[in-house]
């Protein structure tokens, strides 16, 4: 892998929608334990704001990035439907009090783990995630050239050009390192 695919990388990043800000993480809450103890936490709470309601609720696949303040590519996603199918908001409660809160909290289950470690470091960051779909990463690549273009050239699906730079994306050494750390989680 070289520089050029960094840039490369980081030039889908660009000339996709930003649909979610994450510009904090703080607190703890637990999904509804009435459940059962699947339910899942405790959970750092997220301060987040939906940048893109369209992007968000569109019922389309897309390939989804998340990056931090720097742009440098930490996850690729795919989403087969909706980005908040994989985003998803819950009902959440306070950990410790067991308060309903009044905000549903942001989850990706993959990327919470990596959003937990760097906090237990005091790495204070902000990130974005940002989607794409077939036809318009078939553009960004057709416009990056040899070799991403080829990737475009998978069929006339956008799932199999979305699923193609999520697994360039994947199995390189210096993009998406969440992706690498979770596949056996």
């Amino acid at each position: 892998m070289t520089a050029s695919a960094v840039d490369d990388a980081r030039q889908i990043f660009l000339a996709a929608t930003p649909v979610i800000r994450i510009s904090g993480l703080s607190g703890r809450w637990k999904r509804d334990v009435s459940k059962g103890p699947q339910a899942g936490g405790p959970f750092l709470r997220a301060r987040y704001e939906i940048l893109d309601k369209a992007a968000w609720e569109a019922l389309r696949p897309c390939l989804y990035l998340v990056a931090g303040d720097d742009y440098v590519i930490l996850y690729a996603g795919i989403s087969r439907n909706r980005l908040q199918d994989r985003w998803h908001l819950f009902t959440g409660y306070d950990a410790r009090t067991g308060t309903l809160l009044v905000e549903k909290q942001l989850f990706h289950r993959e990327c919470w783990l990596h959003f937990e470690s760097k906090n237990e470091a005091n790495v204070e960051s902000t990130y974005e995630v940002r989607c794409i779909d077939g036809k318009g990463l078939a553009q960004v690549l057709h416009r990056l050239g040899l070799p991403l273009s080829k990737i475009g050239m998978f069929g006339h699906s956008g799932e199999s050009v979305i699923s193609g730079v999520e697994r360039w994306m994947s199995r390189s050494v210096e993009l998406a390192p969440w992706n690498r750390s979770t596949a056996h989680s």
